[in-house]
């Protein structure tokens, strides 16, 4: 397994997660940074796909925006699969 890096996490949450519909304009790239060290600890420590799809749904809670269960369980099945470097 290798370390989850900052750039492989913004990536997954900006162009495939994207709650608030932002990824057409690459200068924007920045708008999910903050939530970016919490995804990288939780990856990094072995978070499981469940684990990361309701840390999802809290940072959306905290966006006021909700995307599906499923988009979810997608964006946190990438994320743990940046783990073993697929």
């Amino acid at each position: 397994m290798q370390p989850v890096s900052f750039a492989a996490v913004r990536h997954v949450l900006f162009y495939e997660w994207d709650p608030i519909g932002i990824s057409e304009n690459a200068k924007l790239s920045d708008e999910y940074d903050r939530y970016i060290p919490d995804f990288v600890r939780l990856v990094n420590g072995g978070g499981t796909v469940e684990e990361i799809s309701q840390h999802l749904a809290e940072v959306e809670r905290l966006l006021f925006v909700a995307t599906t269960p499923q988009r979810k369980i997608d964006v946190a099945e990438s994320l743990h699969r940046l783990r073993s470097g697929h």
